[in-house]
C-alpha cells in the first residue's frame, strides 16, 4: 500500500483531509484510513472509486431529423454516434410539449444507436441524447425540435370571390379564400402568363 497523507495533532471533533492529484483516467482506486490516538489504532473499511477521464464525443448522424424541421409523416428518426475508446451506452429521449415521452437506452459498449419513433400525433416534438463511457464521464447533444403536420389544409373560396364559370364586370377581381389551419403561404395561380388569363 502507498501512504498518500499523514496528518498529526488532529483535534478531537475536527476533520482531516488529503488531496491526491495525477490519477490515471478510467482506473479504480482503493483507499482506507488508519487513526491512532497514541496507544490504539482504528482502521476504516476499504472504499473504492473509479476516475472518469475525458467525456466521450457525441453527434447526431443521418437520418436524424434536422432541427426546426417540418415533416408530414407520423414518425421521426434519431441516430446518435459516440466516439470513445471505452464506450458505455447512449440514451435518447423524446419529448412533446407536455414533457418526457420516451427514454431509450442502448446496449453496453454501443458506439451508435438508432431509434425510429412511430405512430406520433401531429404536434411539436423535442429530442436529445447522452453518451456515457465506462468511467462514468458523459456528454450531451443539443436539443432539436420537429413539427409533425400530416393534415392537408382545406381551401374554400368565400364571399367576394366571383362564382366559378361566371362573368366578371371590369378588369379587377377580388379572390377571397378560407383555410382550415394556419397557413405559411397562400399562392394564387392561373394557367395564363402575366394578365392574359386563358384567353
Amino acid at each position: 500500500s502507498t501512504v498518500i497523507g499523514n496528518l498529526t495533532n488532529v483535534v478531537n471533533g475536527s476533520s482531516a483531509s488529503v488531496n491526491r492529484s495525477g490519477l490515471n483516467p478510467l482506473v479504480t482506486y482503493l483507499w482506507s484510513v488508519s487513526v491512532s490516538d497514541g496507544s490504539l489504532v482504528a482502521n476504516s473499511p476499504i472504499w473504492l472509486f473509479t476516475t472518469q477521464g475525458s467525456p466521450p464525443g457525441i453527434a447526431f448522424a443521418n437520418p436524424t431529423e434536422t432541427d426546426a424541421s417540418y415533416i408530414t409523416r407520423n414518425s421521426l428518426a434519431v441516430n446518435v454516434t459516440m466516439t470513445d475508446p471505452n464506450p458505455g451506452n447512449i440514451t435518447i429521449r423524446l419529448y412533446n410539449t407536455t414533457g418526457l415521452m420516451y427514454t431509450n437506452v442502448s446496449a453496453n459498449s454501443a458506439v451508435s444507436y438508432f431509434v425510429n419513433y412511430t405512430e406520433l400525433a401531429n404536434g411539436v416534438y423535442y429530442f436529445n441524447a447522452t453518451a456515457v463511457n465506462t468511467g462514468g464521464a458523459q456528454n450531451d447533444t443539443s436539443t432539436r425540435s420537429v413539427i409533425i403536420d400530416s393534415v392537408v389544409p382545406v381551401v374554400a373560396f368565400i364571399s367576394s370571390t366571383p362564382p366559378n364559370g361566371g362573368a366578371q364586370a371590369g378588369t379587377t377581381v377580388n379572390v377571397n379564400v378560407s383555410v382550415s389551419e394556419n397557413a405559411s403561404s397562400c399562392l394564387l395561380t392561373w394557367p395564363g402568363s402575366d394578365n392574359t388569363g386563358t384567353g
